[in-house]
């Protein structure tokens, strides 16, 4: 719906939006999304079409496990994924 009638969409997304469960180096905000859901909106919302995106606050020195790195490159691999079928179109 967002993107109905404009030139253009750029995602950007930031760490606050999960669940501290999922984002261990990123703020500490509870009742965020899981990142099963973040990885779904990305998808989907890529799949419609954007032009770039960018996903911001993840702490490294906080996540000695670098869990919050792995799920940064995780979700933009599900946008490039979606982006890609957009272009099938």
């Amino acid at each position: 719906m967002a993107s109905n009638d404009v030139d253009c969409v750029y995602l950007s997304i930031c760490s606050d939006v999960l669940d501290y469960a999922f984002n261990p180096g990123g703020p500490v905000d509870g009742n965020g999304l899981t990142s099963y859901e973040l990885l779904t909106l990305v998808h989907e919302i890529c799949r419609q079409g954007v032009i770039g995106m960018d996903f911001v606050e993840v702490y490294p020195q906080q996540d000695p496990s670098q869990f919050s790195a792995h799920l940064s490159s995780t979700i933009i691999l599900y946008a490039l994924a979606g982006h890609i079928l957009h272009k099938k179109r």
